[in-house]
């Protein structure tokens, strides 16, 4: 006696006689959703990390700025907040982009008059 592999019923297809179209669509559908719940978490923690950034160089600067009274007014360059904030050149220079409150200031090379580096300031 041989064991059909696929059979038809009236609304669905056997497959093996365990699982069915009707799981397969279910699980399709579930998987479906939870893919978008997924995207929808991975995006919110992105936004969420590079918020934290802005708001953990914001206020670096603001007690830099606080505590130093001098003409230089809590300026720092890339490399000072690199080694204080453990951020990338590329995450602080995005993190300043997207603040309102702080301001890039090029330094320039009396001899040349050309940029040298950037120094960061809280307004």
């Amino acid at each position: 006696m041989s064991i059909p592999i696929l059979q038809r019923d009236s609304s669905l297809i056997t497959i093996g006689g365990e699982m069915n179209l009707r799981t397969l669509n279910d699980w399709a559908d579930l998987a479906s959703v939870m893919t978008a719940a997924v995207a929808g978490i991975a995006f919110f923690g992105y936004h969420l990390g590079r918020s934290q950034k802005r708001r953990q160089l914001e206020a670096y600067l603001k007690s830099e700025q606080e505590r130093d009274t001098g003409p230089t007014k809590g300026q720092h360059n890339i490399v000072h907040l690199i080694a204080k904030l453990g951020l990338t050149e590329d995450e602080i220079l995005q993190a300043s982009f997207r603040s309102k409150h702080v301001l890039r200031i090029p330094a320039r090379d009396q001899a040349t008059n050309r940029a040298v580096d950037i120094l960061f300031r809280y307004k």
